[in-house]
């Protein structure tokens, strides 16, 4: 019985050593495709490992999702006219019905993702709900954890096509 204790925490500690182990590149079970759009979960998962996103920072990536709000479409018209000289930084989530007040969030992820003026022009006509196909590049922000393995992922726009209601 004594043997087969030591046998299981050995197990547990090898699988927790490495699961702690990372060089930094996404494992071959994590992919997105290059060809069509992805979820933003889906970007996120592969662009998270700092030497993918470094390998990766200037492929063109494609990702769909919902801009994240208050609901109003005055919001993303005054984040629009408040933006500084060098940008616009709005959020991308998978769900239509996040918003930043914390409704519905659960836990679910956000992905920052900003351009310039003109990139972003299309904000000042976006209403809450509508889908967005953009095009641009991935780069990693800050670590997510303690080991480096995990990093916050950055979407850099090129295009964005918003779909109507």
């Amino acid at each position: 019985m004594k043997t087969r204790i030591i046998a299981i925490m050995a197990s547990v500690l090898a699988l927790y050593g490495c699961e702690m182990k990372c060089d930094g590149y996404a494992p071959e079970s994590v992919d997105i495709s290059w060809n069509n759009y992805n979820s933003v979960k889906k970007v996120n998962n592969y662009f998270k490992y700092y030497n993918t996103a470094e390998q990766h920072k200037h492929d063109t990536v494609r990702m769909c999702g919902y801009i994240l709000g208050d609901g109003d479409s005055n919001y993303y018209r005054a984040v629009y006219d408040d933006a500084e000289y060098d940008g616009v930084w709005v959020c991308i989530t998978d769900d239509p019905n996040d918003r930043l007040d914390g409704r519905a969030r659960g836990g679910k992820l956000v992905m920052p993702m900003g351009g310039t003026l003109d990139q972003m022009a299309w904000l000042k006509e976006y209403r809450a709900g509508q889908k967005v196909y953009v095009t641009g590049f991935c780069y990693t922000g800050d670590p997510q954890d303690d080991t480096g393995c995990y990093w916050t992922t950055l979407f850099q726009v090129i295009k964005v096509v918003v779909n109507n209601l």
